[in-house]
């Protein structure tokens, strides 16, 4: 046979043509000029019951099923944990508790992370935050927000001896904590 392009088969009137190149999936025979499908897909199809595209789709089904089930593993381990924080200070604890989750769990989103509750019992510039975090991390997470809270507070009227509250400042106003950037929530 000779090798053509499959313009040239319709040209000549020929069925089927020769392209001398396999397939995308590997066969060398013979192609359709109607289709352009090779020989071999087309009779594989009939023999195996199973194209190769479908097969391939089956192996991402596949692959996109595994992911899902360590996704659901990981959400079973996290438990529901509410923390006090100031609203100014949401996007930076957010951060906190992402990193603490993402130290465990490197497939974890921030959606993950974020309860689909928003902020309760608000008194003061502060609300209640529920945050889905590991078991283990829960007390390390409150800590932080205990300190960001604290650091908001007016360290003056708290302290009466000048040289305490000069060091309590000092060790309060070096928390900062970079907020959630834009481009994290995307995949």
């Amino acid at each position: 046979m000779d090798i053509k392009t499959r313009k040239q088969a319709m040209i000549d009137g020929e069925n089927i043509y020769f392209t001398g190149k396999p397939c995308k999936h590997g066969h060398m025979n013979y192609r359709y000029v109607q289709s352009g499908s090779c020989y071999d897909c087309i009779n594989s199809t009939r023999i195996n019951g199973e194209s190769a595209t479908a097969v391939s789709r089956r192996e991402r089904l596949l692959e996109a099923s595994a992911s899902i089930v360590i996704k659901n593993k990981i959400k079973s381990e996290l438990v529901s944990a509410k923390f006090r924080v100031f609203d100014e200070d949401a996007d930076s604890f957010l951060a906190t508790v992402w990193a603490f989750t993402l130290v465990r769990y490197a497939e974890v989103t921030r959606a993950d992370i974020e309860s689909r509750t928003g902020p309760t019992d608000s008194s003061g510039g502060t609300a209640m935050y529920t945050f889905n975090c590991h078991p283990d991390d829960v007390l390390q997470i409150r800590q932080v927000a205990v300190d960001m809270v604290k650091s908001r507070y007016d360290v003056n009227k708290v302290i009466e001896d000048e040289k305490t509250r000069e060091r309590v400042a000092q060790s309060l106003g070096n928390v900062y904590i970079e907020p959630v950037p834009a481009w994290a929530d995307r995949p």
